[in-house]
């Protein structure tokens, strides 16, 4: 039945990340020699291996294959296995991805899966950089006239404003409020009246200072130095 088969399809697809993840976290040569092989015979490889997966992933479509590869990816970073920049790295990419198909579910999943990750970090210059990669999806979601996922991003800044002032992570919340200045600032340049008013409303709490009020924002381009700060290079 093909019910059946694609059940089975996505369990093992599922569970060849579960082990390709396990191995990653393991590093040990004895481990790593039983893929010898199948080619596989570095911490690199598997390294390669893992990321092409998480290609594949997003290829099917599939949003519990793709969510189970993400959940591994932030897995493997937390634990050091993976760099923090070849994350970000990531993550920009795979999110313009699904900015430029106009894919809301997909989009949604991965800045939910990434705010889970970025609301487990505590240090100021990783969340710092985890706001850029944002910042750069806010300004790819804007230009392509993605309303839908404008409006996400919106809703996950505002989540992270309360994560942030919950915590008392000041300087993160500070950092929030400039890409919410430059989602608005971004919102401006296209000319969208309504959205640039959507826009605002969403993220008044963010850019409010004592909490008590939404004030009116008046902007109209981002800091010649905010422009200079890009988002991480795209993956290819």
């Amino acid at each position: 039945m093909a019910v059946k088969r694609f059940m089975k399809e996505r369990a093992e697809k599922a569970a060849l990340i579960d082990e390709v993840r396990g191995v990653l976290l393991d590093g040990s040569p004895k481990r790593l020699g039983r893929y010898r092989k199948y080619g596989l015979e570095s911490a690199d490889d598997f390294y390669g291996f893992f990321m092409n997966l998480g290609n594949l992933a997003f290829h099917s479509g599939d949003p519990e294959v793709i969510g189970r590869f993400l959940g591994s990816l932030f897995e493997l970073a937390g634990s050091g296995v993976v760099d923090d920049g070849e994350v970000l790295g990531r993550i920009h990419h795979y999110g313009l991805r699904s900015i430029h198909e106009f894919d809301i579910d997909l989009y949604e999943l991965i800045l939910g899966s990434f705010v889970d990750y970025v609301c487990g970090l505590r240090e100021t210059v990783s969340l710092n950089s985890c706001l850029g990669v944002l910042r750069g999806l806010a300004q790819g979601a804007i230009s392509a006239g993605f309303e839908a996922g404008v409006m996400a991003l919106v809703r996950v800044l505002a989540r992270l404003d309360d994560h942030f002032e919950a915590e008392g992570l000041l300087v993160s919340r500070f950092y929030l409020g400039n890409v919410a200045i430059a989602l608005v600032c971004f919102a401006v340049r296209r000319g969208d009246e309504s959205l640039r008013n959507r826009v605002v409303d969403g993220v008044g709490e963010v850019l409010s200072v004592d909490g008590d009020r939404s004030p009116a924002v008046e902007v109209e381009s981002v800091p010649a130095s905010e422009e200079a700060a890009g988002p991480p290079s795209p993956v290819g």
